[in-house]
């Protein structure tokens, strides 16, 4: 078996990259409303029934998404159907502090639908690429959901009112490191739905699936003609 290419080293590692970086906007988005729910209180007018629906709305959107998310993971493969819940998850953190009361709850329900294909997907493709270190890959992308929901936490209110943004401003920034989640996922995106890279030392098939086809072909014919060549021919009758 020969080493990993250096191609693959560099795809292996530009994936753990991915992952880290999109479990880490798992949580963020929604643990930062916690600790301005009054502010967004006082500025809105909204009652504590609708404030509550704020936290509950993302809970909702992972119960109508979790069994859909798989099929949109087979029908598009599972790296563009995450690109695409990071480009949902930056839409819908911007609706969500663009102004009106509809657009808090709109982009609310947004964000939580893009979260919620990310946490059916992510163990799944951990799983899948990462078979000798699963267990290592998901407890450092656990960690780094789970610190960045703390991050979220504490630097929430800071953000709104020493640096002078509103709760609207703290909210919205969220939507920068979700941006950055979504570029590194574009090259991890272009590659075709259900395709399986390279094992490590395995050679990739030059030509696409058609010519390794031809080319298993052309080995087993061969390998048929060299057992006719074997074989010795049959005795004849004196």
């Amino acid at each position: 078996m020969r080493p990993p290419s250096f191609q693959s080293r560099a795809r292996a590692g530009l994936l753990a990259a991915a992952i880290l970086l999109l479990a880490s906007n798992l949580r963020a988005a929604i643990t930062s409303v916690g600790p301005l729910v009054g502010e967004i209180r006082g500025d809105t007018g909204i009652s504590h029934g609708l404030a509550g629906l704020i936290t509950t709305l993302p809970l909702l959107a992972f119960g109508a998404l979790s069994s859909l998310a798989p099929r949109l993971g087979r029908r598009f493969g599972i790296e563009r159907t995450l690109l695409a819940s990071m480009v949902v998850l930056v839409a819908g953190i911007l609706l969500r502090s663009s102004g009106p009361v509809a657009a808090l709850f709109g982009g609310t329900a947004l964000l939580g639908l893009a979260i919620a294909a990310g946490n059916v997907l992510l163990p799944g493709l951990v799983k899948r690429e990462f078979p000798d270190r699963t267990g290592w890959m998901t407890g450092l992308y656990s960690g780094a959901m789970g610190g960045m929901a703390t991050v979220a936490v504490a630097l929430a209110v800071p953000i709104a009112d020493r640096a002078g943004l509103g709760w609207r401003g703290s909210l919205a920034c969220w939507a920068a490191p979700a941006a950055v989640a979504a570029l590194v996922w574009v090259p991890l995106a272009r590659r075709r739905p259900g395709a399986r890279p390279p094992a490590q030392g395995e050679e990739p098939a030059v030509g696409g699936p058609a010519k390794a086809t031809a080319g298993r072909s052309a080995a087993v014919s061969g390998r048929a003609s060299a057992s006719r060549k074997l074989t010795p021919p049959p005795a004849t009758r004196s």
